[in-house]
Formats: C-alpha cells, structure tokens, sequence
C-alpha cells in the first residue's frame, strides 16, 4: 500500500532543512533520473513560460496560466511558496493536484532521491523534490504549456533545468543578498540567468542598473528583450479599468481578479509574455480570465462582523510601498498590523514603510 497524501507532505518536509547547494547539477542529474530530461528540453516539450522576479512573479504566472487556458491550452502553473496547502505547488488550469496524485509522485520522488544520496550531488532537498513533482505532474497529464515560477533568483534555482518558449522577469529590489548580492544590478544579473539562447524576454519597469544588467545577458544570448513602456504599454481607464496595447493587439476595458493597481503592469508582461511565445491571444479571452483569475495573499480582503481584514504577502521594503500605496487610496485609518518575518528579511525598511500609515504594530513569529 502507498503512501497517504499526510505521509507524503510529511515526508518531504523532512528534507527542509538540508542545505542549500551553488548549481543546479544535482537538479539536472534528479530530473534525468525521474525521466524528465525530453520533458523540459526536447523538441515536444509544452511552452514554458518561466517567471522570474523580487516581487509579483506570483501574480503574473497566475494571469499567464488564466489566460492559456482560457484560450483552449492544458496548461500547468505552480507557485512557490504555497498559501493554504501544499497542493497549490502543482496546477493544472488552476486546479490543485490531488491528494492522490502527490502522494503517487512523492513516492517516484523519495525513490530516485536516495539513489543519490551517496553521489557527488548528494540527494535533493525540498524545493528540488517539489519542483520535480510539479513537472511529473504536469508530463502525466500532457500540457501543452507550463507557467514556472522561480523560487529564488533565477540562475541557481531548481526550476532553471527548463527551456523557455519566453522568460519574464517581473521586477528587480533589494531581497535575499545574502545570495543573490547586495546591488541591484548584482541581484539583476542572477535573475537573468533563466533568459535562453534565442528565447525572448520579457522585463517590468527596472531601474537603469538593474536594465543594464538584464540587457547585457539578453544581447549575449541573442533574446529579444521586450520592455513594459518600450515595446508595450498600459492606459489608464478609470479606477479599475485600464488597456494594454502590444506590437500584436489592443486589450481594452481590462480589470484583474487581483486587486491593486500594480497588478496592471503584471497583466500587461503576462499578455506580452504570452504573445512573444508565439500564442494569439482573443482579447475577449484575455478580459475573462483576468477578471476571474485570484490568487489567495495578494491584497485578499475578508470582511467578519464589520472588519476588515487585509491578507497580504508583502515581505520586503518595494512591496511595503505597494501595499501602503493601495491602503492609502482606499482609506484605510489606523489599522492594527500583524507582521511576522523570516530570518534573512531586514524588517526595518519594510516597518517604515508601514509607518507612512501608521496604526498599531503587533510582531509575531513565522514558522
């Protein structure tokens, strides 16, 4: 009998504390033994649209996976981390993988990863073993396309053993240095390691350093680097409502799921991203999804008994600003935070930001 899907959850989190480990070797050696290698790089592999960024990565995968399969396309996404359930780190059209399924994959997992335990690679740790699931997933049910977000940086993360139909890379701040370096421009250049020989690129507003970076990998590689407010651009059409126009179609009346107003610039790189992998794009399709794509702990608001509750996963200082900026204009006073923070996030530039509204401050453990 197989594992229970409570055993499989428990047992990759076993491997949560392993080390993390320059190069993705081991990654590469794991998904070949898995039987992935053709998956992820042959000639029938899905269009993979590989997002990379400091902050929302996570929404643009979400509309870049709406929009597919709204236009008829089995299409796979998976987001790092997960909110409610580890399920969400394996979709397929926004559906969670069953708890059968993960269970099924955990077990190949577990197998293949002590094979290699006594290796030069060493076995894989968590993020590895569920970044495989997700792609084991996805080859069993045969999508055609695939929306990867990055876990960390781009260049050494797990998920960088895949060729692209397009890399995004949404944004570039101060975050994680301890690995990625202490400048954006350094932190740039790790991101640009997922941009592919010949595969075009998509970037958000960057800073001049940070887009020197970025530029000079995408001409080394012969990308097409294509650039929100160059190549493609967002208008305005009231509050809620805004347009993106693009080399190949006008997207006009567009409203998103996911609230807040940056989410317009994360739109418009998803529909640019899309149609620079080669997709056609009806833009009749492209307002439905949209409107029905959420994400649970982008600006998810719960109202109870006359509160409000705002669920937010802004952890760094450029999100803060965006967070503050989106309660500001719908006139939130004096709220009560509730602020937990991992060991290598720097609280300080994040709190003052917070303090631009003020409110009461309550600090609390993430686990």
């Amino acid at each position: 009998m197989g594992l229970t899907f409570q055993e499989a959850e428990e047992a990759l989190s076993r491997f949560k504390n392993r080390g993390w480990r320059l190069g993705i070797d081991r990654m590469q050696e794991f998904c070949d033994r898995l039987g992935l290698t053709d998956f992820l790089n042959g000639q029938q592999r899905p269009k993979f649209i590989h997002i990379a960024g400091t902050n929302g990565k996570g929404s643009v995968t979400r509309f870049c996976q709406a929009i597919l399969t709204e236009n008829g396309s089995k299409t796979g996404s998976s987001f790092s981390p997960f909110v409610s359930t580890v399920r969400e780190r394996s979709q397929i059209d926004g559906d969670l993988i069953s708890e059968g399924e993960f269970a099924q994959f955990t077990e190949k997992l577990l197998s293949v990863g002590k094979t290699m335990e006594d290796t030069e690679f060493g076995g894989p740790t968590e993020f590895e073993m569920k970044t495989a699931l997700g792609f084991l997933h996805w080859q069993a049910h045969s999508v055609e396309a695939a929306c990867v977000e990055v876990g960390l940086g781009g260049r050494l993360d797990a998920t960088n053993v895949l060729t692209p139909a397009c890399s995004v890379i949404v944004s570039i701040g101060l975050d994680h240095q301890e690995h990625l370096g202490e400048t954006e421009s350094e932190i740039a250049q790790e991101k640009a390691g997922i941009i592919k020989q010949n595969c075009p690129t998509v970037v958000g507003k960057l800073s001049d350093e940070a887009y020197h970076s970025i530029w000079k990998a995408a001409f080394s590689l012969d990308s097409e680097l294509l650039v929100l407010g160059r190549d493609f651009r967002i208008e305005s059409a009231g509050r809620d409502r805004f347009h993106v126009y693009t080399e190949s179609g006008d997207y006009q009346d567009l409203v998103c799921a996911i609230p807040g107003r940056i989410q317009r610039s994360n739109a418009a790189l998803a529909i640019a991203a899309l149609e620079a992998a080669g997709y056609e794009l009806h833009p009749d399709k492209v307002r439905s999804a949209l409107a029905k794509a959420a994400l649970p702990g982008r600006f998810e608001v719960i109202d109870r008994d006359g509160t409000t509750v705002v669920f937010d996963g802004a952890h760094n200082e450029p999100a803060a600003a965006h967070l503050v900026e989106e309660l500001a204009q719908r006139d939130f006073r004096s709220p009560v935070w509730v602020c937990g923070f991992m060991e290598n996030h720097d609280p300080v530039p994040f709190l003052e930001r917070l303090a631009q509204i003020g409110g009461r401050l309550i600090l609390t453990r993430a686990f």
